[in-house]
């Protein structure tokens, strides 16, 4: 009887089913994230998605729309894209140590915060006014929401990897 093809290329006693039942066998690390931080890496990058299609109907409609959009755009996105890139250039995009992670929530909550509740007040004047200031600004927002993403994506990933795996 002449082998199969297959069996030309296959250790002695080996076959596909004893090498599948070896796969079964093999150790994966587990890994146990947190809820809240797959809601952190989905909803941005959803509710950045949403703002430009909002920002792209509004100025589909309107006369030199599509500059606005673009230009707000790129005002939006590339500032945090920078500022990932100058983190991670810095060493400070994964901060490690108890100091640094505090200096960095103190920063938080001094600045950021009172910013985003500065912004989030201003948001239903700007949305009022109209025009392309509104397609400007609801892309800008978007951009900016789309921005930050990858600092955040890489965050989740090194967490998961250092962190949440057992």
């Amino acid at each position: 009887m002449r082998p199969f093809h297959g069996d030309l290329h296959r250790p002695n006693g080996e076959n596909a089913a004893t090498r599948s039942n070896a796969r079964h066998h093999l150790e994966v690390p587990k890994t146990e994230t947190p809820s809240r931080e797959w809601l952190a890496v989905i909803f941005p990058p959803a509710a950045g998605a949403v703002l430009l299609v909002a920002g792209a109907l509004d100025a589909a409609s309107r006369p030199h729309g599509w500059l606005a959009f673009g230009a707000a755009l790129a005002a939006g996105a590339v500032p945090p894209v920078l500022c990932t890139i100058m983190l991670a250039r810095k060493g400070r995009l994964y901060l490690r140590e108890s100091d640094a992670v505090e200096r960095s929530r103190d920063r938080i909550r001094r600045v950021s915060i009172p910013i985003g509740w500065l912004l989030a007040g201003l948001v239903p004047v700007f949305l009022l006014v109209g025009g392309l200031f509104r397609v400007a600004v609801v892309v800008a927002f978007g951009g900016a929401v789309l921005g930050l993403w990858p600092g955040l994506l890489a965050n989740f990933m090194r967490l998961r990897r250092e962190v949440w795996t057992q």
